[in-house]
């Protein structure tokens, strides 16, 4: 199909088509070439020419369907906004009274193209050399209106036909010729809509088509043509027709000395879905989910799952009990009709897997020894037969009863799975730990603090006092490991109070690790000193704490007191001037030292003797002053030590004047004894 051409004398090659068309492309052509010279879709100048081009394609159309004639091509169309006198000619008519001797000339010119009968027709007043008149009396017709400041006025003619059209101008300065014009005032040619729904219908659906006018009114007696059918309209303009299959179908609507429409009308199957919804989103392995199905007929609708198909049952329900783990969709579905298509419905429910439980009576067993694992449904707690149990330590065996017993040969931890290959039970784990006999270690470090940085020497043993190879010392984030004499020399720059661990682990003796603390820093930082060191039982003596860094006083220091014989302590904190007093009532050596902890390490003095001598007791029966005595019981011993002493060596010496050589061991002995008592004299007195 080529292009139409308005101006052709053939009236197929007017509409673009050949002479062998057929009556349906006739009519395709036509109507796509009055839809394109449809006058009110170009600009008002030129809708006088665009609706000529119109009526020649309608007359092509008439001449190769009705037979009528296809008359000779229209002319070009001359400029429609050219004035001139009523006979086409340029100019207008003179007359009225002349005031001035050069009177001024009005012309007409007709702003709008091709004037239609219904349409606006603008019309203005110009003098000579082109300027608006204003206020000048234009005459359409019957119809009088004066022109605006532009020199225009407007009109809108009722009928169709010649229309004399005339101006004047009346004015006391200046006199104005008159002038007239005659136009041709057409028809208006209706243009037709033809009204098809806007979406798609189903098929076998009877369909309404509307033809109406550019106004909205109903057009009767139209011709409607569509699926090759040709229907008249009514007095309502419409007409009735049923398509049977899906597709798209064109509608031409015509009627003489009307332009004509095309439409098109889709038409699909109707779309219906269906509905699914399942009782459980989630259900076991064998546990029944029921599904419920809204639409599709009932008996007709099919649901698919897990593998299996069945059919809807009369109430729209329908049950399955799946035997197989996973995520499942469920899929309702019913055949397509003619006039139907449906679309499935879907809905996922999970399958999971039967939940076991696996566990022994002891969650510690040792080597070599019998352990029995029951295996349960976890929420039922029913014992299942014909599970597989595998352990980490590669055993395996099948649960009868729902158990099974494994023994194990080596210690550490056991990982035990039941389950089965088909997934049909949720594989269940325990453990077991496999513990060796059980040995304490014991680690002994030798110094109770050292100076940071400075390595000391750590001994581990077993409980059966066997020193231990291969132990792990631990101290400060370091590790060490022992020698076959179960030492490690440790060392770390860390000032802290350090816990040092050994722990050993061979997989065949359980060690329990042993611990110790060393304090490791600056260990006498500071400076204990006294304002007498000998005193007599119940005075006192001052003690200041000195910061050996800065030498200045430490406030808050705790300074401890320990009595040697009696192990009792006294313990003061020094104030601002870093000292404190302390009153000792017992004879005796007194061993003082200071403390103070900074940021978490320990610090401490130098140890201070104080010696504390005995208060004497008088005799009050004597005429002098002897004395009686040490009321100490230390001093009584240390006497007693000392009479034996001297005892001893009478004893011995006597025995070499009496026996001679013979009595030589007995004065060995009795220096042997004499020794002791001497020993025992110094260690009570010092």
């Amino acid at each position: 199909m080529g292009e139409p051409n308005p101006y052709a004398d053939d009236p197929y090659e007017c509409l673009g088509i050949g002479p062998d068309a057929s009556k349906i492309e006739v009519k395709v052509a036509a109507g796509k070439a009055m839809n394109r010279y449809n006058p009110d879709k170009v600009a008002p100048e030129r809708k006088h020419e665009v609706r000529k081009k119109l009526y020649r394609i309608r007359d092509a159309k008439r001449a190769i369907l009705d037979g009528e004639a296809f008359g000779d091509p229209p002319e070009p169309e001359p400029d429609a906004g050219s004035s001139g006198s009523d006979d086409g000619t340029p100019g207008p008519e003179t007359g009225g009274r002349t005031r001035d001797p050069e009177p001024v000339s009005l012309t007409l010119e007709v702003v709008s193209s091709a004037p239609t009968v219904g349409e606006d027709v603008t019309i203005r007043v110009v003098e000579e050399d082109g300027e608006g008149v204003g206020d000048a009396t234009v005459e359409f017709g019957d119809e009088t209106k004066p022109t605006d400041e532009d020199g225009t006025a407007t009109f809108t003619p009722e009928s169709s036909g010649t229309t004399r059209i005339t101006a004047e101008k009346e004015s006391d300065e200046r006199e104005y010729t008159d002038a007239a014009l005659t136009i041709e005032i057409e028809e208006r040619t209706r243009k037709l809509d033809v009204w098809v729904p806007e979406f798609a219908v189903a098929p076998s659906t009877t369909v309404e088509l509307t033809v109406t006018d550019d106004d909205g009114h109903a057009v009767e007696d139209a011709t409607v043509s569509t699926d090759g059918e040709e229907l008249r309209t009514g007095s309502d303009g419409t007409v009735s027709v049923e398509y049977d299959a899906p597709g798209t179908y064109d509608v031409f609507a015509e009627k003489s000395g009307c332009e004509g429409d095309f439409e098109q009308v889709r038409v699909e199957k109707r779309t219906e879905s269906l509905g699914i919804t399942s009782d459980a989103s989630t259900v076991r392995v064998g546990e029944t989910v029921t599904f419920d199905v809204e639409g599709g007929g009932g008996p007709a609708v099919t649901v698919t799952f897990a593998g299996e198909s069945k059919p809807v049952e009369g109430a729209g329900r329908v049950s399955f009990e799946p035997d197989a783990v996973g995520t499942f969709t469920a899929r309702a579905s019913v055949p397509d009709t003619d006039e139907t298509e449906y679309e499935d419905a879907t809905v996922s429910v999970d399958v999971e897997p039967i939940p076991l439980s696996i566990g022994a009576e002891d969650s510690t067993v040792p080597t070599d020894t019998p352990v029995q694992f029951a295996v349960v449904d976890e929420e039922s707690r029913d014992p299942v037969d014909d599970v597989t149990v595998v352990t980490s330590a590669g055993d395996e065996a099948s649960t009868t009863d729902g158990r099974v017993s494994f023994k194990f040969a080596d210690s550490g931890e056991v990982e035990v799975r039941a389950g089965d290959d088909d997934d049909r039970y949720e594989t269940a784990v325990g453990r077991i730990t496999v513990e060796p006999a059980e040995r304490e270690l014991a680690i002994e470090a030798g110094v109770e603090a050292v100076e940071a940085g400075e390595p000391f020497t750590v001994t581990v043993r077993d409980s059966s006092g066997s020193r231990v190879e291969n132990a792990t010392v631990e101290m400060a984030g370091e590790t060490w490991t022992t020698d076959e004499r179960g030492r490690a020399r440790v060392a770390t720059s860390i000032a802290d109070r350090h816990t040092v661990t050994a722990r050993k682990r061979d997989g065949v003796t359980d060690y329990v690790p042993a611990e110790t603390v060393v304090g490791v820093g600056d260990l006498e930082p500071l400076s204990l000193d006294a304002n007498r060191t000998e005193i007599t039982s119940g005075d006192s003596v001052r003690f200041t704490v000195r910061d050996d860094r800065t030498d200045g006083p430490v406030e808050g220091a705790r300074v401890e007191a320990e009595h040697q014989y009696t192990n009792e302590s006294t313990k003061r904190e020094t104030d601002e001037g870093g000292s404190c007093v302390m009153t000792f009532d017992e004879g005796g050596r007194v061993d003082a030292k200071a403390y103070q902890v900074i940021d978490g390490v320990p610090e401490e003095s130098n140890t201070l003797r104080v010696q504390v001598e005995r208060t004497k007791r008088i005799d009050p029966e004597s005429s002098g002053e002897s004395i009686l005595g040490d009321i100490d019981p230390e001093a009584a011993v240390g006497k007693v030590l000392m009479l034996a002493t001297v005892a001893a060596l009478v004893v011995g010496i006597g025995a070499i004047i009496l026996q001679g050589f013979d009595g030589v061991w007995i004065l060995g002995v009795s220096l042997g004894l004499a020794a002791v008592s001497v020993v025992g004299y110094m260690q009570i007195m010092l």
